[in-house]
């Protein structure tokens, strides 16, 4: 495989892995008012009904910044390739507390994400 192929295979990963990311992001942002509401209707400490909208929403910054992470390494793969470790790291544990917390399917497309970052290290 030419060096140009190789990268633009790599960048084609990273952009998949930075995509599914800021896809929960999202979808995790959507659901806040619908949490929020929940916990608020139910017989919660008040320090928790307080504090609940913005836990919620740091999971979802927590996405965003992963998937910013894993842009700064497109074009400049090998270079990189400790971040993306890192990166794959973080998204791995992200995995772990969802399958934890019996949210399969964001686990599920959080591993997909982590081995999308993986990825680049395997074309040879």
């Amino acid at each position: 495989m030419t060096e140009r192929k190789k990268v633009k295979t790599q960048n084609i990963f990273i952009i998949i892995g930075c995509a599914l990311l800021l896809f929960m992001g999202v979808f995790h942002g959507i659901g806040i008012h619908y949490v929020t509401e929940i916990v608020n209707q139910s017989n919660t400490k008040t320090f928790i009904k307080k504090i609940f909208p913005v836990l919620f929403g740091h999971a979802s910054l927590h996405l965003f910044g992963m998937a910013m992470l894993g842009l700064v390494t497109l074009g400049n793969a090998g270079e990189l390739k400790r971040l993306r470790y890192v990166l794959v790291g973080l998204i791995s544990i992200d995995a772990l507390l969802a399958f934890y917390l019996g949210a399969a399917l964001p686990g599920f497309v959080a591993l997909v994400a982590a081995l999308c970052f993986l990825a680049p290290t395997w074309i040879k």
